[in-house]
């Protein structure tokens, strides 16, 4: 089984107003670009946060404030709907409950594919990015 790194946010309660500490973290997020002091990340704002407000979609983290964790990795970028999300339906199936899964496509379909069948089969659209004509899905089983 292939892996790829995410990020996970780990907010530090004394530097992070209470509203961003409650609401960021232990957040699962793309990593976008890595420097030496940290990384951008990408994250699909869930309910919590659009309720708070005031939160966007790109973070800039310092090195304290993630840590990189291992998803199942899933290269769907030759192929085309509905192989697809087949091929992503059956490593979810495989995995365990709160795996995290990054997909990587390049199928337009995917845009809207993926999230529907997050959204159908109850898993955890966690981040969503286009970068140079590839799809990349972060999702929670």
């Amino acid at each position: 089984m292939k892996t790829k790194k995410y990020a996970v946010i780990n907010a530090n309660s004394a530097e992070w107003t209470k509203r961003a500490f409650d609401a960021l973290n232990g957040q699962c997020c793309l990593i976008v670009n890595k420097s030496d002091n940290g990384i951008y990340t990408r994250l699909r704002p869930n309910e919590k946060l659009l309720r708070l407000g005031g939160f966007q979609l790109g973070l800039n983290l310092e090195n304290k404030h993630f840590s990189e964790q291992n998803a199942i990795y899933v290269d769907v970028k030759s192929e085309k709907c509905p192989d697809n999300v087949s091929i992503v339906m059956g490593h979810l199936r495989k995995a365990k409950p709160k795996s995290i899964v990054l997909v990587e496509a390049t199928d337009q379909n995917t845009q809207k594919d993926i999230p529907a069948m997050c959204s159908a089969l109850d898993y955890t659209l966690i981040a969503q990015l286009e970068s140079e004509s590839i799809f990349s899905f972060l999702i929670e089983k």
